[in-house]
């Protein structure tokens, strides 16, 4: 289980030199993770319970120690006592008063499987605790999708709407020159003033909303994120259509195992258990009662044996439990079954929406070169007065449009295929 937990924050390819990568975040922010200091309190607690299971077997040494005084004791007969009496032999006979001092140890030969049994159960919960564990750390994963792939868009709109501040301040001055010429009117420079002062707008709110981004990436990941360290657009990463390494489905698998472990105990209780003893004590009566009879003194004793034990009241339930282990295991069964459906069609949802994004993003290129074209068309008709400033503008603002488009399609394909892979635990 040491090795499962370290394999689960080891899952990132590295930290790069120069970039933060979504890789790096994951690493990150699970190491940051609170949850993640409980993997060692899962495995120490699991390690101590099955260390204490495994003591069963181990010789049990108890100490007793007893004084009591009884009503009535073993004694002869009072015509053998004059019998005795008549040869010389006076029996004092057993004092009402009697006291030990005992040591016993007792050695399990056998115990029916139940030591086994139950660490069989001890193991199953730590695996299925740790995989309910992985499962609240995989939902910051998730977490760092959401900002990460967030972070990027506002970033590269940003970067977009700059150059768009720049299209409107070239035009601004060919309008204001134009202006001066008397070629055009005040009202085309006021137009584009306008629009520079709402792109500005946007700069402000996109800019503070990556700063807001920023910030949280930082208090995930417990990284300090300097304002011009770069975030590193992800490759297209692989995938599969095959979920059964997905988490939920191993959550449903640990389960199954603790019914079986459960089922185990159950046959174990029935079994009869074997174990050698030996006891010692100091005190009166020994076990020679005819010499304690005639002397009355503290003795030391001791026995040795093997004992036997066969409880067979669990019988009397054996059948309902084991009727009610096999109705839970067909529970947890079915529900495994249903996620797995939803998961299937999960993952053809989500595999559906990556590949439209695949086959919007041929025509993105496209449609930007379109848009860049028409707008440099309408740069020159406006120098020419051919056309409006109002026609000028609606062409730069379908191009910065289209390369906004671009980015969301691209950015949510990328942010779809790890989303997905997380899901399937990929």
């Amino acid at each position: 289980m040491k090795v499962l937990a370290t394999s689960i924050v080891l899952l990132g390819t590295g930290i790069a030199a120069n970039a933060i990568t979504l890789d790096s975040c994951y690493v990150l922010a699970q190491q940051n993770y609170p949850a993640i200091r409980r993997y060692e309190l899962i495995e120490t607690l699991s390690d101590y319970s099955f260390s204490n299971a495994g003591k069963a077997h181990l010789p049990q040494i108890s100490l007793t120690g007893q004084a009591t005084y009884q009503s009535d004791v073993t004694a002869f007969p009072s015509e053998m006592q004059d019998i005795y009496k008549n040869v010389g032999i006076d029996f004092e006979g057993l004092s009402k008063d009697q006291y030990k001092v005992m040591m016993q140890l007792t050695q399990t030969i056998w115990d029916g499987g139940a030591t086994k049994a139950r660490k069989n159960a001890i193991r199953a919960e730590e695996k299925t605790n740790i995989i309910l564990n992985y499962k609240e750390i995989e939902q910051v994963k998730s977490t760092i999708n959401q900002v990460f792939f967030g972070i990027l868009i506002m970033e590269s709109n940003l970067t977009t709407i700059r150059n768009t501040d720049k299209l409107l301040r070239d035009n601004l001055k060919i309008a204001e020159s134009a202006v001066r010429n008397g070629t055009a009117n005040l009202s085309d420079v006021n137009n584009i003033k306008a629009e520079i002062l709402a792109l500005k707008q946007q700069m402000t709110q996109v800019a503070n909303n990556i700063v807001a981004y920023r910030a949280a990436l930082q208090l995930v990941t417990g990284r300090t994120i300097a304002p011009d360290e770069v975030i590193e657009k992800p490759v297209a990463a692989q995938y599969t259509d095959d979920y059964s390494n997905c988490t939920d489905l191993k959550v449903y698998d640990a389960q199954i195992e603790q019914s079986e472990a459960n089922l185990s105990a159950i046959n174990a209780a029935v079994m009869p258990k074997f174990d050698f003893f030996a006891q010692g004590w100091y005190g009166k009566p020994g076990l020679n009662v005819f010499d304690d009879m005639l002397y009355n003194d503290f003795s030391f004793n001791y026995m040795l044996g093997v004992r036997f034990q066969w409880d067979i009241g669990s019988f009397y339930t054996r059948k309902k439990d084991i009727g009610k282990v096999a109705l839970s295991k067909s529970i947890i069964e079915n529900r495994k079954e249903a996620f797995a459906w939803k998961q299937e069609v999960s993952n053809t949802m989500q595999v559906n929406e990556i590949d439209k994004m695949q086959k919007l993003q041929t025509d993105d290129d496209e449609i930007v070169e379109l848009r860049k074209a028409i707008r440099e068309v309408s740069e020159s008709k406006y120098r020419n007065g051919i056309i409006t400033v109002t026609d000028l503008l609606t062409d730069i603002t379908n191009e910065n449009n289209a390369v906004q488009t671009r980015t969301l399609h691209e950015m949510e394909m990328l942010k779809n295929i790890y989303d997905y892979k997380i899901s399937n635990n990929q």
